[in-house]
């Protein structure tokens, strides 16, 4: 196994999108893919039909949604470097991030991320990557999480206190991630090192040295509350990354309920965590979604309908967020300048 000493990650090595060609080969290959899906299964007049019942309306909730989801994000980034870091250097990372991910494939923008904390938050290189792996972390497991409220809520219709209950014990799975996340992490190694003795296959080497390198840094250099608080700044992250998916969802198929379509935007999400994407983001997240509508009764040409303007609304928001972003902080640059 390796040392602590090998784990520290090279910059160039981490960084560079050289060592990603792999993901540019799937991307590809899932740009083709989801091109010849929507090629074959979409209907101009149902994708007109489809954009028209998109409201300026659910477009500035959207925006307002995604918006407190790069306020949190920016807040969970100044939590973990325990405010090292200017705040508006934060979400500068954040609006970046937002603008490389809706133009790279495959999840390449979490290489940018990378880059982004490194250079511009003054973090190390092994803190830069260690933030990055430790962010999807947590965003797997409170995804996981959600994605099973939300299964429980629309398949068993329940509501009222029996809900109640349910959230409160999801709360209570959140906390024991928290606690026992060091603990977690060993198992996930020592799963992820049995594997790679048996199938020597170079990404289980490299995922295990991840892993390792996140247990490292969250032993010996994050204290108990930035843990909490960084926990509780995720979910409620989700809540709203969540709501926005769902709010438009219901929007584009009015057929399905709302509980429902909190469920359905739980999938979404979960099934974009699959790193095959074409550019834009497009991927398995969008095919997924539309292969689950027609169990709702969705015509196969409305549902990738559905899928794609969601895919681009998203792309379209994040757009627009991220210029207002440097903008605002630019703004906030000269004001403090003039107030010297």
């Amino acid at each position: 196994m390796s040392t602590p000493a090998q784990l520290r990650p090279r910059l160039p090595r981490a960084l560079s999108f050289l060592e990603h060609r792999n993901a540019w080969l799937l991307s590809a290959i899932g740009t083709a893919a989801m091109l010849l899906f929507f090629v074959l299964t979409l209907d101009r007049a149902t994708l007109s039909e489809v954009w028209r019942s998109i409201s300026l309306r659910v477009i500035c909730l959207t925006v307002v949604l995604l918006g407190v989801n790069s306020l949190l994000d920016g807040l969970w980034l100044t939590t973990i470097t325990r405010g090292s870091a200017r705040r508006r250097d934060a979400y500068r990372v954040v609006a970046w991030q937002m603008l490389v991910s809706s133009v790279l494939p495959a999840r390449l923008g979490d290489v940018a991320w990378m880059y982004f904390v490194h250079r511009w938050l003054k973090q190390p290189a092994a803190r830069a990557v260690f933030v990055t792996f430790y962010h999807r972390l947590q965003d797997f497991i409170v995804v996981s999480l959600l994605l099973v409220l939300s299964l429980i809520l629309a398949r068993s219709q329940v509501g009222g206190a029996p809900a109640l209950v349910i959230a409160l014990a999801l709360c209570v799975a959140m906390g024991l991630a928290c606690a026992t996340l060091g603990h977690l992490l060993a198992l996930f190694a020592a799963a992820l090192l049995r594997l790679h003795r048996r199938f020597h296959r170079r990404w289980l080497r490299v995922a295990l040295e991840h892993v390792l390198r996140i247990r490292i840094w969250y032993r010996h250099r994050l204290q108990r509350d930035q843990v909490v608080k960084s926990f509780i700044v995720i979910a409620l992250r989700w809540v709203a990354i969540l709501a926005a998916v769902a709010l438009i969802i219901a929007t584009l198929a009015p057929s399905v309920t709302a509980g429902d379509s909190f469920f359905l935007a739980n999938a979404y999400i979960y099934l974009g965590i699959v790193p095959v994407q074409s550019v834009g983001g497009f991927g398995t997240g969008e095919a997924g979604l539309a292969w689950i509508l027609t169990y709702y009764g969705l015509p196969l040409a409305k549902a990738s309908a559905v899928g794609l303007l969601l895919r681009l609304l998203i792309n379209l928001v994040h757009l627009m967020l991220c210029p207002l972003v440097l903008v605002l902080l630019g703004l906030l640059v000269r004001w403090e300048r003039r107030a010297i």
